[in-house]
């Protein structure tokens, strides 16, 4: 006999985000397929897809501050070697 609980813990956040890599927007029979021994409710199913928009934002606000420092040490090497060719 399995027990079913509604709660969430630390391990199935764990699991989510390990899934997170594989499935952005998973449905919820994906998420029932995943979560077995989660009895699905409104509050735990809102909370799931609360923690998947989480990771999406962020790692879209991860990879566009990455794209954005790159972007600024590229302009700053391009500006340094402007001004270096100029002084010779």
């Amino acid at each position: 006999m399995s027990s079913h609980s509604s709660t969430l813990t630390p391990m199935h956040l764990r699991k989510a985000k390990l899934m997170f890599f594989f499935v952005r927007y998973p449905s919820s029979s994906v998420l029932k397929t995943y979560f077995p021994d989660i009895k699905f409710n409104k509050n735990n199913t809102a909370q799931l897809v609360k923690w998947f928009s989480n990771f999406r934002c962020f790692y879209v606000h991860a990879g566009v501050t990455m794209c954005s420092r790159a972007s600024t040490v590229k302009l700053f090497e391009a500006q340094n070697t402007r001004t270096g060719a100029s002084l010779e």
